[in-house]
Parts: structure tokens; sequence; C-alpha cells
């Protein structure tokens, strides 16, 4: 047994030495908040900007009111419902400046102890709420992505290009890793955030070597925790991972706005085997909930850790808990015309208010369709991943679908006709059900979909099939179900068991299998 949980090969380990699939929360917005969290899309959308705004309004009062927002953006009751919801785990962006203080001269670093006792907190509450916390370095000092997600002043990484930077990034890395180095509720260090868009691809070549300094730094100090590293280009590009840095490492990927086929990650699949390390799907989300409960089905079913991006932002039906803006909130971002100072007051008081956990939306729809239970629903084109004939069969082969190519079915849409596919909903209302991937089914092909059902005693289901022309016949867990078929829909009743069953749909016909949805 070991205190901490470790890498074997391709696998993750708990501390008895068990398979563990890490599945969580991003705390964003909190630490680091981001433009779009607030409602803001313009200049003001990272966090010495936000200082800014809330500085010329608040005057002497604005240290007082982002101590406010540090209690109030994330509680005790969101660590609470994080476990009640299933999940085990959060990534906690961090940034820099609330760590040290800024310093563009020389390499000597001061910290600061109040964002290392917003850490511990979040530490507190993981423990008392049986969650790991994987600590994420989201802003750099210098930037390591050059963009508002890593709080950059002039929209350039220069961490890459600047040795004083590099010393100051270390040293805080050594000192976070000296501080919890023996904390076991801490599983994960996860090094950079969405290091070098491909807008800055010539700094490429100094992402690995500056890898491999931080991390033979901070095993001086922790030999105990696993280390995480992301790959260039938002952390969707492995090429600048050549080499396995360490053996207790965790290779991370981000995925967003992607079809659900295992083709889009297969990069991230090739290079697991290659190095012989453990995948982390660290950031997906800002989508709806036919993508959430297609996609992170997929990780599960690949064994891919995974973590939702973003616990909480502004009114949305695509986070987990979200808040209503103040009235006429988008008047506070204009710089060029300024409301008066009493009103701009009045709107970031308010704010504070709609953010407190009581006031804020719940949408539970959202987790179920993350772990695929209780009440929601997928598509036909989102059968299980397993492969051909453990999924899925199909005789007429198909080799023009735009999606799932490999397993050659015939990904179509309502008609059964060619299938284009949108995947990006982001910050919007759940996108049209006709824009969704359905397959089309010919006699002999069988399609399954796995589900859970979380109740720990025996209640009755309800399933209902859309489709297009489809006769059928229905399994679950490998008994016969009958259906009643009405106006383009199946629907059928059964007597679930706790934990994870199977929908399995053998066509008898040639139709489309549209929208399924479980209550």
């Amino acid at each position: 047994m070991s205190k901490f949980m470790y890498v074997k090969g391709k696998k993750i380990k708990d501390q008895d030495g068990k398979d563990i699939l890490l599945k969580g929360v991003g705390l964003g917005g909190w630490m680091l908040p981001e433009g779009y969290m607030w409602g803001s899309h313009g200049y003001y959308n990272r966090p010495r900007r936000f200082e800014e705004l809330v500085s010329f309004y608040m005057g002497e009062d604005a240290s007082n009111w982002w101590n406010k927002y540090y209690k109030t953006w994330i509680s005790e009751q969101d660590f609470i419902l994080i476990k009640e919801h299933g999940y085990n785990s959060v990534r906690l962006p961090l940034n820099y400046r609330l760590l040290m203080d800024e310093n563009d001269k020389d390499e000597t670093v001061v910290f600061n102890e109040y964002g290392f006792d917003m850490i511990d907190y979040t530490i507190e509450q993981c423990k008392l709420n049986g969650l790991y916390l994987v600590l994420d370095l989201h802003g750099a000092p210098g930037g390591q992505t050059g963009a508002n997600i890593d709080d950059s002043k002039d929209d350039y990484p220069h961490l890459y290009e600047n040795e004083i930077y590099q010393k100051q990034l270390i040293t805080l890395w050594v000192e976070i890793a000296n501080r919890y180095k023996d904390n076991e509720t801490v599983c994960m260090y996860d090094l950079l955030n969405e290091p070098i868009p491909h807008n800055f691809k010539e700094l490429n070549k100094y992402l690995e070597p500056l890898h491999e300094k931080m991390i033979q730094a901070i095993r001086e100090v922790d030999t105990n925790h696993i280390i995480c590293i992301e790959g260039n280009n938002w952390a969707s590009d492995f090429s600048t991972i050549t080499k396995k840095l360490d053996d207790n490492l965790v290779l991370h990927f981000h995925k967003y706005w992607n079809p659900p086929s295992i083709e889009q990650i297969q990069r991230f699949l090739d290079k697991r085997e290659e190095l012989d390390l453990p995948l982390y799907m660290g950031e997906g989300g800002e989508n709806d909930l036919y993508w959430y409960s297609s996609n992170f089905k997929m990780y599960d079913q690949l064994k891919i850790s995974w973590n939702f991006w973003a616990y909480k932002k502004r009114k949305n039906h695509n986070s987990i808990i979200s808040f209503d803006l103040p009235d006429n909130w988008e008047n506070i971002f204009n710089k060029d015309e300024r409301i008066p100072k009493e009103q701009g007051v009045e709107l970031l008081n308010q704010f504070l208010y709609n953010i407190r956990f009581e006031n804020c939306e719940i949408n539970s729809d959202v987790t179920d369709s993350l772990f695929y239970k209780d009440k929601f629903f997928t598509t036909g084109g989102s059968y299980d991943f397993f492969g051909k004939g453990k999924s899925f069969q199909v005789g007429e082969k198909f080799d023009d679908s735009p999606i799932r190519k490999n397993d050659r079915t015939h990904i179509c849409n309502g008609d059964g006709e060619e299938f284009k596919g949108v995947w990006g909903c982001h910050n919007k209302e759940q996108q049209e059900q006709e824009l969704f991937p359905f397959v089309k089914g010919n006699h002999g092909d069988f399609y399954d979909y796995s589900f859970y059902v979380t109740k720990d005693v025996k209640e009755t289901k309800r399933i209902s099939i859309s489709h297009n022309g489809l006769d059928a016949d229905f399994y679950i867990n490998g008994e016969i179900i009958r259906a009643c078929n009405e106006e383009g829909k199946f629907t059928f009743k059964f007597t679930a068991k706790k934990g994870l069953n199977r929908l399995s749909i053998e066509p008898v016909n040639d139709g489309v299998i549209k929208i399924i949805t479980f209550k």
C-alpha cells in the first residue's frame, strides 16, 4: 500500500493499489477569473483587468471586495455538492500572482500566504468530502499561454524566452511541492496549463526542456506525487512530448467542440502506448448535454481520467451551477463611457450577492449527462466505444461517415442522409436535435448503449427511442424487453438495477436510431 496515488504503466492507482479514473470538475473563475464566466467578452477578460475595474469603482474598498469574492465564488457547500453529484476530484486553477509577488526585474520570489491559504482551504474541504485535488498552474510567471487564461500582460508567453520567469516558475513549484509533499489529498501537480498556442509555435522547442527542469527540481523535494504535463497548442498536441520524463507521470490533453469519435483522440491514445503512461483529459465541456453523455462515456470506456470545465459560470445550462448576472451588468464593462461610480459599486455588490451558492441554479442534468446516469439522453450515433463485436456489429459496412470512421457504421441525419456535424455549443442553448449524429441500422446489426442507475433500491425506469422507419428488438442486460411503438417512438419500462446497465438495439429492418432518452 502507498500513502499516495501513483502511476503504474498506463494506469493510475489509488492508495490501496486499485485502478482509479479521476472524474472531477475544474474550479475555474475562482483564483483566476476568466471574462466569459463573468459575462464579459471584451477588454475585461482576465484577473489583472478585473482588478483595474474593481479598483476604479470600489477605490479603497477594492481589497475587501476581492476578499468577499474569493470566499463566495467557491464555498463549503460547493465541495459538498461536488461529492454528492458523484465526482471524486477537483482541479484547482492557480494564478501565480496570488501565490507570489509579481516581479519582472530579477529572479527573487516573495511568497504570498493569501494564495496558499486558499490552497489549504481547498485541501481541507476536499479531505472532508473525500475528494482528490489536482493543483493546476493556470497562470505562470511571464505567461505560458499568452492570453487571458494565464492573466497575460500583453498576450505573449514570455516565460519561454526569459530566464528570470523560468527561475521564478521553478522556485514556485518547488515551494508548492515542499509544502504539500506529505499531503495525501493532493494527488497531482499539473505543471503548466495549455502552454504555447499554435500562433507561437516557434516557441515549442522550449517546452520539453522546461518540463524536464521543473520535474527534476520538484523531485528533489517531493518523490510522492504524480506530475502531469500538457501538450502544446491548447493541450491538444503531444508532438512536443518525445520521452518519458518521469515514471510517476500523467499525459494531459484538453478537448472541446470535437465529435464523439475515437479518431479525434487517437494521437493521444498512441502516445499513451508509446510512453506507457496514463491519460488525463483535464478540460472538456462548454457544450450541450448530448455531447457530454457521448464524449465522457468515451473517456470512461477507453480508461481515460477526466475533468469537466467549468464547474461554475454566469447563467447557462451547460455548467454544474450557474448564477444570474445583475440587471444592466454589461454597462460596467464599457471603458469608453463609464457609468457613475455609485452605480458601479451597486452592480459589483449585487454580483457578489448573485454568486452566493444559495442564489445559484444547480444544473443536475449536466452531471447526469457526464455520468450517463439516471435521467439523460444520448443519440443513436453514440453507441458504446468498446469496438466491433462488443459494442456494435454491422453487416453492410459504410465508408463515408464523417465520424466513427473506423467503425464503418452509417452515421446519418434523421432522414438517413448525409450527416453534417455541429460540435460547438459554447455558452449557448441546447442545439437542435436534428443536428445530432444518428445511426442507420440494418437487419443483423446491433448497437449497445451503457447507462448507470444510482438508486439503492430497484425502481421502474422508462426508456424512449425516437426513430425513422425502424423496427427492432430491445434488450436490457441481455433480457428482451417488449416495447410500444407509436408515432415514431419506441417506449418501454423495466425494473432497473443499481450500477451499470446496458441497452442493446437489434434492428430487424433498415431504419434510423435517433434519440434515446432515459428517465
